[in-house]
């Protein structure tokens, strides 16, 4: 069986939504009006090109992305 890359919950929930992101596990979870909705697989930068912990936007979501600055 393939790996389980996310689990969602949050399709009737409302309210903001905030994603925290643990870069050791390479694992976002998402809540939504203060209530957790899921967890997603992310990809955070490879070894040497590490991702600075600050806050970010989602600014695409794609199924297998590729870099293409990075290769």
């Amino acid at each position: 069986p393939e790996p389980l890359l996310y689990e969602w919950h949050g399709d009737l929930m409302e309210g903001p939504v905030a994603i925290t992101i643990f870069k050791s596990e390479q694992r976002a979870e998402i809540t939504v009006g203060g209530q957790y909705a899921g967890w997603t697989t992310v990809a955070t930068g490879k070894e040497g090109y590490a991702t600075p912990s600050r806050n970010y936007r989602v600014i695409e979501k794609i199924v297998d992305k590729y870099s293409s600055h990075y290769g």
